[in-house]
């Protein structure tokens, strides 16, 4: 089994998206490198998978309010070898307020 050749550094932003559907988490990371091709990137929430992408950013919508996370990523590639996660990121989303749209 191969391993990817980079490991994936994450960027975030952590901002609410509106305050009565809850709260959004985006994260953006640098694209990784690999000999066969990266392809895409899965994305995980207190170590449970959410998503895959081919994208170098996801958005993490309707999240309830005063909640803590904690996302990590890796990338793969053509044969589905995956790259070790990265380092966690931890984000707090923003407490819902009734009223507000």
């Amino acid at each position: 089994t191969k391993t990817i050749s980079r490991r994936i550094s994450l960027n975030w932003i952590h901002r609410q998206a509106a305050q009565v559907a809850g709260s959004t988490v985006t994260l953006t990371w640098n694209a990784a490198a690999d000999n066969v091709a990266v392809i895409g990137y899965r994305i995980y929430r207190d170590d449970v998978l959410i998503v895959e992408t081919d994208n170098t950013g996801y958005t993490d919508v309707n999240l309830p309010g005063s909640t803590g996370y904690s996302y990590t990523v890796s990338a793969y590639d053509a044969h589905n070898n995956e790259s070790p996660k990265s380092a966690p990121v931890n984000a707090t989303t923003l407490k819902s307020v009734k009223g507000f749209t």
